[in-house]
C-alpha cells in the first residue's frame, strides 16, 4: 500500500526536522531495509554506534512528530504540548 501525499508530506517534514546522520541512519534502515551491520559500513561507524543513533533518531523524531499534526489540506500546525 502506498502512503497518501500528506503521509508522504509529513514524513518528509520529520525527517527534514533531524540531523543529516539521524536522517540517513533512518532512510537507510527503514526506507532502503539495510541491516545495522550494512548501514555501519556504509557510514563508517561500528554497529554499536548505529545502534545509538537509531534509537536517537527514532526518539528525536517521534518528539518532532508529537509537535506537529498535518490538517486536512496536507500542510501542517504546531501543536502545544501539554
Amino acid at each position: 500500500m502506498l502512503p497518501s501525499e500528506a503521509t508522504a508530506a509529513w514524513v518528509s517534514r520529520i525527517l527534514d526536522g533531524l540531523s543529516p546522520s539521524q536522517r540517513r541512519v533512518l532512510e537507510l534502515r527503514f526506507l532502503r531495509g539495510y541491516s545495522l551491520r550494512e548501514v555501519a559500513d556504509e557510514m563508517a561507524k561500528s554497529v554499536g554506534s548505529v545502534k545509538v543513533m537509531q534509537l536517537r533518531a527514532l526518539r528525536a523524531a517521534a518528539a518532532i512528530g508529537d509537535r506537529k499534526e498535518i490538517n486536512c489540506c496536507g500542510s501542517i500546525r504546531l501543536r502545544r504540548a501539554k
